[in-house]
């Protein structure tokens, strides 16, 4: 898609749910407040790609657009998106919970966490979408306690190279929870059989 022909596109897509006046507003928000030129082309393309693997989980998302413009997070709409989208491949109904929870969750991250929190639930949700929306959940507790170079720690059952067993998925979900509530116990990571 031209950049030229995607502001268009992106608000006719936008305004069958919005409305034009919002759909406009939101776009104009978007050209504004994304780090690439190209935004409106990616955010068009993304929510294509959503609607084909959920549609309900797009529709959701594009109600949340407007909750990232309110809380000004439109910076990141494009890995929003592109989480959403990995969420999504594998489950409908969690990537809406993800619509629905992330702009709350990601507002109350510093700004310069944002990205590479989004970043981080990306590479999770290419292993196992309920660890990455769990991540997002709980990266406003974990990111301020734990050190970035330190992440690898939390995502310690995919850092092992092993698919992610039932048991090691329970425990990677509850995890991080454990360290939001505990950051003072030591942890060290180690890929252990069975």
């Amino acid at each position: 898609m031209a950049p030229g022909h995607s502001v268009p596109q992106l608000i006719e897509r936008l305004a069958d749910q919005l409305g034009p006046g919002s759909a406009t507003a939101l776009v104009d928000a978007i050209v504004a407040s994304a780090t690439k030129p190209d935004a409106p082309a990616g955010v068009w393309l993304l929510l294509e790609e959503l609607t084909d693997a959920a549609p309900k989980a797009a529709r959701g998302a594009i109600e949340a657009l407007l909750e990232l413009q309110r809380r000004g997070l439109l910076a990141e709409v494009l890995l929003w998106l592109d989480l959403g989208v990995a969420i999504a491949a594998d489950s409908g109904a969690l990537a809406l919970r993800y619509f629905k929870e992330s702009p709350l969750l990601l507002g109350l991250l510093d700004p310069p966490h944002r990205a590479v929190v989004l970043a981080a639930g990306l590479e999770l949700a290419d292993r196992q979408a309920n660890v990455a929306v769990e991540f997002i959940r709980v990266a406003p507790e974990v990111v301020p306690v734990l050190p970035q170079a330190e992440w690898a720690t939390w995502n310690w059952p995919a850092s092992c190279q092993r698919p992610i067993l039932p048991w090691r998925w329970s425990i990677s979900v509850r995890f991080p929870r454990s360290l939001a509530c505990s950051p003072s116990i030591p942890f060290e990571p180690g890929c252990s059989s069975g």
